[in-house]
């Protein structure tokens, strides 16, 4: 469950200083070091 001003999605790519996010049908970019995140899974082998 997000937070105040919080959002659910999965990670698509790093480009250059942001992280790039898939939320719903959107991406959302963030920059690298402006946002805090707590991962929902962390699987074994990466994908």
């Amino acid at each position: 469950m997000p937070g105040p001003g919080g959002f659910v999605g999965r990670i698509l790519r790093v480009e250059e200083d942001e992280v790039v996010f898939q939320v719903g049908q959107e991406e959302k970019r963030l920059r690298i070091g402006t946002f805090r995140a707590n991962l929902a899974e962390w699987p074994e082998e990466p994908r």
